[in-house]
């Protein structure tokens, strides 16, 4: 199906999972023109989220979006849900095509060449006949703009009704001067606390030691299967694991297995950042994060129950801090969801959005309909 915008023509080329090896290579060209690309918007990081999570891969559709000459202009992958939510969507289930975003924070869901290729793709899409479907919902989508539906310049005579809004706020650290002055900037009592997080172990743990890897000599020594397994075994024994498990069974063990493929995934590519404190003889707390390029990604942690009273994941993030500062990073993002400890460390936030594209089926009226009224 093709959709002529200012004279610009996008066609719809479908691809079955997984996606061709030239496919492969748009993207990563695509997702090397942002200035600053989430590491979650990667093929590396969506794929490791469908092979964990969907057990289903003929839901999943690579997309790409060429124009008249050949040239990919924009490229996304997205899946297909049904929606039962009410009785009648149980009945006539609702079909969504929807980004793929295990466990990401913000993410870019249509690597295009620009905004208004961006807008074009989507445009087409909502256009073709290719996949049936009511609705698009796009979910953690990072925009500059307050209302990312500006950015795609969206008609509403293109669709059945649009939707965005806030979908979480994001808090971050941005680091700026030295590690001293960002003390001294505290109030005493502040200063006392943020001191006292760290002083406590060490008084109580003479072995007491943070470290901090980044490279892959640095891994190599510490050794890969040691840090694997050390990480899984912490985090089963956590409350974040005990959590996941209220939640459905071996959701825990997916949570676990997707950050090991994780983990072995962003090594390759120099990308990961292990910061831990050892203390009492063992492994107490740990963080694993994803560094671009000075820019720190906190994706994965957990603590020891049996030195909780000791605060050993404050710990740790006091000494991430601290080298985060020696080290010259330029902003550490706590992850998704503004709770309590964040805020108490966060300089800055950011959101990301959930945009909403009703297509002209009837359900897809419908859904247009709701939200117009809402």
């Amino acid at each position: 199906m093709f959709n002529e915008i200012n004279n610009t023509i996008l066609q719809v080329q479908l691809e079955i999972f997984p996606p061709s090896q030239d496919f492969r290579t748009e993207w990563e060209r695509l997702y090397n023109l942002h200035d600053t690309p989430s590491p979650f918007s990667r093929l590396e990081w969506i794929e490791t989220g469908i092979e964990v999570y969907i057990a289903d891969k003929s839901t999943i559709y690579p997309i790409r979006f060429i124009d008249g000459e050949g040239i990919t202009r924009a490229i996304t992958l997205l899946r297909s849900v049904e929606l039962r939510e009410s009785r009648l969507n149980h009945i006539f289930p609702v079909k969504v095509l929807r980004t793929i975003d295990f466990n990401s924070q913000r993410i870019t869901p249509i690597m295009a060449e620009s905004n208004d290729y961006k807008s074009l793709a989507l445009q087409s899409l909502m256009a073709s006949k290719k996949i049936h479907f009511d609705r698009i919902d796009l979910f953690k989508v990072e925009s500059s703009s307050k209302n990312p539906l500006e950015e795609f310049s969206f008609s509403w005579k293109s669709c059945g009704g649009q939707m965005s809004s806030v979908f979480d706020t994001q808090p971050r650290f941005i680091f700026s001067g030295d590690w001293n002055s960002y003390l001294m900037a505290r109030t005493q009592g502040h200063r006392k606390k943020i001191r006292r997080y760290t002083r406590k172990l060490q008084e109580a743990y003479p072995d007491y030691h943070f470290s901090r890897i980044r490279t892959p000599e640095e891994f190599s020594a510490y050794g890969i299967d040691r840090c694997l397994d050390e990480m899984e075994s912490l985090f089963m024994e956590s409350w974040q694991a005990e959590e996941l498990q209220k939640k459905g069974e071996n959701l825990a063990q997916l949570y676990a297995k997707f950050y090991r493929k994780i983990f072995l995934k962003f090594y390759l590519l120099g990308m990961i950042d292990f910061a831990s404190i050892y203390a009492d003889g063992r492994l107490i707390a740990f963080d694993m994060s994803l560094n671009l390029q000075g820019h720190i990604y906190m994706v994965y942690g957990a603590y020891s129950l049996d030195y909780q009273e000791r605060s050993p994941g404050t710990a740790n993030l006091v000494e991430i801090l601290k080298s985060g500062f020696e080290a010259h990073d330029i902003v550490l993002e706590f992850g998704g969801g503004f709770l309590q400890y964040k805020r108490i460390w966060a300089n800055d936030e950011q959101n990301s959005y959930h945009i909403a594209l009703a297509s002209k089926t009837l359900r897809g009226r419908i859904s247009g309909f709701i939200w117009k009224i809402k």
